[in-house]
């Protein structure tokens, strides 16, 4: 039997942040993968490509503007969210990270975050996300 829901990756070089990302996300029927890296995140996405990626600017290894990049180029339907403390970035970085769906100020609040989720799990074909809504609404 195959897993239908809809799978996020979510790219965190704060560990404990990951896991409780990973958690909510969970509870919203989501399918959960986690990477701290951009090596691990490449490694994820090989194994299985996201539907939804949530990602900090700065990993452990590199920054979200290369990996928005590689996602662009090989599956442009795949949502991505950034979350970033920085609200001023260099002028290239910028227009990088312009090319994802929605970037989120740190500390990011969980409302707007798993609204964003939600509507775009669903955009996707998310099963199981009537219960969803009423979680994230």
């Amino acid at each position: 039997m195959s897993d239908s829901r809809r799978t996020v990756l979510v790219l965190e070089r704060d560990l404990a942040l990951g896991s409780v990302l990973r958690r909510l996300l969970e509870r919203l029927g989501l399918q959960v993968r986690c990477a701290s890296s951009v090596r691990d995140a490449l490694v994820a996405m090989r194994r299985q490509w996201p539907d939804l990626v949530l990602m900090d600017v700065t990993l452990r290894d590199g920054d979200a503007a290369g990996l928005i990049d590689v996602i662009r180029s090989q599956k442009d339907s795949t949502a991505i969210a950034v979350m970033t403390a920085q609200t001023d970035h260099p002028p290239a970085r910028a227009e990088r990270l312009s090319h994802c769906d929605a970037v989120f100020v740190k500390p990011v609040l969980a409302e707007p975050l798993l609204k964003w989720v939600v509507e775009r799990a669903s955009a996707a074909g998310g099963d199981g996300l009537a219960r969803t809504a009423a979680i994230a609404s």
